[in-house]
């Protein structure tokens, strides 16, 4: 889909990986737009606090960690690569569940969201596999990945080899050292 403005620039709507859809909306329909009310909060905006992440880890005891991360109802915008690297550098295991983590680990997955998100951001995203910017550059994160996309390599921090596991048709990497 090609967007074309009258003051000659494009917005283009390219979704190779058919994850998406497009839906065009008023601004007055915008707030009430059934599609937008199914997301949780975005996580790095500064209205998203350590409380309201309590309470949304309350309400899912017995999930495992990375499908809770990934879960769009949850938290908006947290997917695959992103888990696992949030994971990672809170040091807590995907497979654990959600009740399992301690208040510590709480807090470092709290803050791990906020840092690994912002500064995929600032490296404008990882660009794996078919993934490129709108302006046709790369994203430089997936050059500074320490588990995403490593299994069998070893870890950067410890040396151990990165694993990698099947969770709901995903694969996710994880050290088995660094992460307990």
């Amino acid at each position: 889909m090609i967007f074309e403005f009258t003051d000659g620039s494009k917005l283009f709507y390219n979704d190779f990986r058919q994850f998406g859809y497009l839906k065009l909306v008023t601004d007055k329909e915008l707030p009430n737009v059934p599609e937008l009310q199914n997301y949780g909060p975005e996580p790095i905006s500064p209205k998203f606090a350590i409380a309201q992440f309590r309470d949304i880890l309350a309400r899912r005891p017995n999930m495992k960690i990375k499908q809770f991360l990934m879960d769009q109802s949850l938290i908006a915008g947290i997917g695959n690569i992103y888990s696992d690297e949030i994971l990672f550098s809170a040091k807590v295991r995907p497979t654990r569940t959600v009740s399992s983590l301690k208040g510590e680990e709480r807090r470092e997955l709290f803050k791990g969201i906020k840092k690994i998100l912002q500064d995929a951001v600032d490296h404008h995203g990882s660009s794996v596999g078919d993934f490129i910017r709108p302006d046709g550059d790369w994203g430089t994160y997936g050059q500074i990945h320490r588990v995403y996309g490593r299994a069998g390599q070893k870890c950067k921090v410890c040396g151990s080899m990165i694993k990698s596991l099947k969770f709901n048709g995903r694969t996710g990497s994880f050290c088995p050292q660094c992460q307990k």
